[in-house]
């Protein structure tokens, strides 16, 4: 029995919370370096703090790092997931071209690219890695098999070469 596409995603979904149970600590231990940096911009801005270019390139440079090394993850596991394998480099290149022109935004002191182009590239980053960092930990063999499974238990008889079989 193959499942459609549909029935994959609803899987998926399905499985959500075993899946964020295994990527929450991976997740905090990813973002706890860019979120402490953040804090401590904060805490010597005080009052004057605002989500700026400096805030934002640490964002977007740990996008970058995290769907790297994802990306490097699905290589070594050989699966075949051309949606994210495609999906990773498409935001490895959107991440580290809004970091190299942040940096020499920055060193240039100029604004030639708004500050809100580099905020929801930053965002829409930090959403696929997360979606990435899920996907990672999501392990499809094993739903499928549990969701047969519990498909299994209703069933009461089956057709073996024309012939209705109980079971």
């Amino acid at each position: 029995m193959q499942l459609s596409y549909k029935e994959r995603v609803l899987l998926f979904i399905k499985n959500i919370g075993k899946v964020l149970k295994k990527s929450l600590i991976w997740l905090i231990i990813s973002y706890i370096i860019p979120l402490l940096n953040i804090l401590i911009l904060w805490a010597m801005r005080k009052n004057d703090f605002t989500v700026d270019i400096s805030v934002v390139s640490i964002i977007i440079a740990t996008n970058s790092c995290i769907i790297t090394s994802l990306l490097h993850l699905f290589y070594l596991n050989e699966k075949k997931r051309e949606f994210t394998f495609v999906g990773s480099i498409i935001c490895i290149l959107v991440s580290v071209a809004l970091y190299v022109l942040s940096l020499v935004q920055v060193e240039l002191q100029n604004q030639f690219i708004n500050i809100s182009i580099y905020e929801w590239g930053a965002y829409l980053t930090l959403a696929f890695s997360i979606l990435l960092i899920l996907i990672s930990k999501y392990d499809e063999v094993q739903a499928i098999s549990e969701f047969k499974a519990k498909e299994s238990r209703n069933t009461s008889n089956t057709t073996v070469n024309g012939q209705n079989v109980k079971v």
